[in-house]
């Protein structure tokens, strides 16, 4: 491993390199700021390490099941759902502030939880029966999370302000997903009312265009 590292600062890279995980070659990470960076998001390069001008921001892989059925909420019985580490760094404290906000709220399920098996049972589970799934940033601004939404047809809430998002330039994330400014977001009773207020048929909407996206 000493002389894989030894190399990797020696060498000045050009080409394509895959960096997705927020940590992956973050002390090397200058010498191959003149490559083309596969990243999930910006949240930890600074500007003259990475930019939209010559990175490509990829999805990251969904961790759970594919709902397997149409749009309906027939047995989505939860209006929010979200399961994931209560306290992170950086732009991530915002969880908190939305935990305190959002967890004694009647129709929604709002848990702490960490990587697990079992923590990935019970979040396909809720995912699969809510009609929305929360979004808050973490560490950095984009998380898996919000693939697992897609491909669960569970509305994504987005607080996160700045995330970036893989294929813009074709993806209208408007039509399938909500956008909340943190500041909005941990104001008490904002998002519940918020969310309350959309009627079902603008949610099968929204599924709908989920549907476009995770079956191509």
């Amino acid at each position: 491993m000493a002389g894989e590292a030894t190399l990797l600062e020696e060498v000045p890279w050009a080409g394509v390199i895959i960096c997705q995980d927020p940590n992956a070659l973050y002390k090397v990470i200058d010498n191959f700021k003149n490559s083309v960076l596969l990243i999930s998001d910006f949240g930890r390069l600074k500007a003259q390490q990475a930019s939209l001008v010559k990175d490509v921001v990829l999805p990251y892989s969904h961790r759970i099941n594919s709902f397997n059925g149409d749009a309906g909420v027939g047995n989505r019985d939860s209006l929010l759902f979200f399961m994931g580490n209560r306290f992170r760094k950086e732009g991530g404290r915002v969880r908190d502030m939305l935990f305190q906000v959002l967890e004694d709220e009647e129709d929604m399920i709002i848990k702490h939880g960490t990587q697990s098996l079992e923590s990935r049972r019970l979040a396909t589970q809720g995912m699969h029966t809510s009609k929305f799934c929360l979004h808050p940033a973490g560490d950095t601004p984009s998380a898996c999370r919000l693939f697992d939404a897609i491909v669960s047809l569970c509305v994504p809430v987005i607080v996160s302000d700045d995330i970036e998002l893989p294929f813009e330039d074709i993806i209208d994330y408007s039509k399938i997903a909500i956008f909340v400014p943190s500041s909005d977001a941990v104001q008490p009773g904002y998002l519940a009312s918020m969310l309350r207020s959309v009627s079902l048929g603008r949610v099968l909407q929204y599924q709908n265009e989920l549907l476009k996206i995770f079956r191509v």
